[in-house]
This record gives structure tokens, sequence and C-alpha cells, in this order.
């Protein structure tokens, strides 16, 4: 999976590429902040929130975890 992604990536051109990487979801959970938290780390967290405030909080996908990030339970398919 990584190389198709590498792949995609390096086709798309970084022009095309956007990557967010977050503590969790924040749409879903909201950012873990205690009182001693520095402010620019608060105002890290709300770029992060309004950048995953672009996609839809329902997406479905084939990870494991969940959007709360928690183990999903797996889908059982039956055959007929």
């Amino acid at each position: 999976m990584s190389r198709q992604l590498f792949t995609l990536a390096a086709d798309a051109g970084p022009h095309a590429i956007r990557v967010i990487i977050a503590p969790n979801d924040l749409r879903a959970a909201g950012a873990p902040l205690a009182e001693s938290t520095p402010a620019w780390v608060a105002a890290l967290y709300r770029t992060i929130a309004a950048a995953l405030a672009e996609f839809p909080l329902s997406m479905e996908s084939n990870s494991a975890m969940d959007i709360r990030g928690m183990r999903k339970e797996p889908k059982v398919l039956l055959a007929r």
C-alpha cells in the first residue's frame, strides 16, 4: 500500500498534496488540551481542526480504527 501511495504522490507532484497529521480526529473528540498546554499547541490544534473540517465526519475507510481512534469491529461477509 505504501508503494502505491508513494507512486500516486510522485505522479501528482508536491503542489497537489496536503498532509494532515493529528493526535486524534479533532472533528470527533476535540483537542486533548490541559491547563498547562502552551498557547502554540492550542493554535496548532485549531489549524489542524480547520484543515480536518473540510472532510465529512462520517468517512468510511478500511482502517482498523474508527474516527475516535477506537478499534473497529471487523465486518464479517457471509458467502452465499
